[in-house]
């Protein structure tokens, strides 16, 4: 796949072929900057089909993608929107994703 890292591109690739194929990355509805651990910058986008996709500082790049919990989920939301609830149909959405979530080896 074209933009993404090495992370991405062969240690979280089964992952975000499933995500592709099954469950989509849909619209994107909520995004923060933030940095990691080590101090990196980057983008975390909560999308509506309940994916997070986590962007390079070059706002080009995927450094991984993953199905949210709820909790990931509206931590994202809220630092896009503060107080806002999330929708009903994405925590909907969440929970029939946590389903599929724990049936698939390349989540655990």
């Amino acid at each position: 796949m074209k933009n993404m890292t090495y992370h991405a591109n062969t240690e979280r690739l089964a992952r975000l072929e499933y995500i592709v194929d099954t469950i989509g990355f849909g619209e994107v509805i909520a995004e923060f900057k933030g940095k990691d651990i080590q101090s990196r910058n980057f983008t975390q986008k909560l999308t509506d089909t309940g994916v997070i996709i986590v962007v390079g500082i070059d706002g080009k790049s995927i450094v991984t993608a993953y199905i949210a919990n709820y909790n990931q989920a509206n931590y994202c939301f809220r630092q896009a929107h503060g107080n806002r609830r999330m929708p009903q149909n994405l925590r909907r959405r969440i929970e029939n994703n946590e389903q599929v979530r724990k049936n698939q080896p390349c989540f655990n």
